[in-house]
């Protein structure tokens, strides 16, 4: 990408922007003004990734605080598929999902070995806790921090030059998949489960929190 290219999608995402925080990169990036993927495109999750992801889910609700991941899989035509993760614990910050080193070197790895006709990608992820403080379901939504950080790591040339990549918040039952193809950042509206069986259990993504229904006002429905 061009500085210009950058700038652009910076614009882009400011614009999306509803609740502006102390701290910008804190700053509410609305789900609904979103542009969505093509119709077709379709995200898939393995079962035994699916449970780890719950998992950490409820490790956020009982910390109060975000805990980071990475997804690892493929493309094939309009459907993106996860079969491999490795996670983090909260930091002991709420509002900071970190990546440790762990992490980093599984990351370097999977780039790595990875050959552009193999279509692999990565998803950038974290969860987001229900704050008591949060009676507007801001939580629901992508920062402008999340999604910059989404196109800084695209342009890391250890990425960009050998795998996809996408982001991905877990945040009150709600399975969130964006991806940024170097214009624009998209989401996805059709998010599933592959269970023990082969069938495909559909999950919710950017709706209200399906745990929380009577919390404030729902700023994440479709």
């Amino acid at each position: 990408m061009s500085e210009f290219e950058v700038a652009r999608a910076k614009v882009l995402t400011k614009s999306r922007v509803t609740v502006h925080a102390v701290d910008e990169d804190n700053d509410v990036v609305d789900n609904t003004q979103l542009p969505r993927m093509p119709g077709g495109s379709k995200v898939i999750i393995e079962h035994r990734i699916y449970e780890e992801l719950k998992y950490l889910e409820q490790l956020t609700g009982a910390k109060k605080a975000e805990c980071s991941f990475l997804l690892f899989g493929y493309s094939k035509g309009q459907t993106v598929v996860f079969n491999d993760i490795i996670s983090a614990a909260p930091s002991g910050s709420s509002v900071v999902a970190s990546f440790n080193k762990r992490q980093a070197e599984k990351l370097t790895d999977f780039c790595k070995n990875a050959r552009r006709d193999e279509n692999k990608i990565v998803a950038h992820g974290h969860t987001h806790p229900h704050l008591s403080y949060d009676q507007s379901g801001w939580y629901l939504n992508f920062s402008y921090g999340d999604i910059m950080g989404y196109i800084n790591m695209r342009e890391q040339s250890l990425v960009k030059d050998r795998v996809d990549l996408c982001g991905c918040l877990l945040t009150g039952g709600n399975f969130n998949f964006v991806f940024f193809d170097g214009n624009d950042t998209y989401r996805f509206d059709n998010v599933f489960v592959r269970g023990k069986d082969g069938g495909l259990k559909k999950l919710p993504c950017f709706g209200p929190d399906v745990a929380n229904m009577s919390h404030g006002r729902d700023m994440g429905r479709q």
